[in-house]
């Protein structure tokens, strides 16, 4: 196959049954910064700039917890590049965050923890 031109990943799009929630999680706690908020179709969306990357979150009508589009497959997790690890973990137990992981190490020298986000 030829190089198509594919630069990187412009934004990933997460369906949550709460938009605030989803935005103090992500603001909030997290420092990503407010791009922009939009009405689409009678929906509120909320674009949040992540480095070189935007985050789109939009509520699911009536707080469900299910996809509206087809098929129910979706983002199964984010991963966030950040300076201080310990320090964002820190920041997120005092918030009250759920951490789901202890801190390990999958590759020599990379270290992960999963934490419960929104929804």
């Amino acid at each position: 196959m030829s190089d198509l031109g594919i630069q990187g990943i412009d934004h990933l799009a997460l369906q949550l049954p709460s938009l605030e929630e989803g935005c103090r999680f992500f603001q909030q706690l997290l420092g990503l910064k407010l791009k922009r908020r939009v009405t689409f179709e009678g929906m509120q969306i909320v674009m949040l700039q992540a480095g070189k990357v935007e985050l789109e979150m939009w509520q699911a009508p009536d707080g469900e917890d299910k996809p509206t589009r087809p098929p129910a497959c979706g983002v199964d997790h984010i991963g966030l590049l950040v300076r201080d690890l310990d320090r964002v973990l820190a920041h997120l137990r005092q918030a009250g965050v759920p951490i789901l992981t202890e801190v390990y190490e999958p590759t020599a020298g990379i270290r992960e923890v999963i934490v419960q986000g929104p929804g």
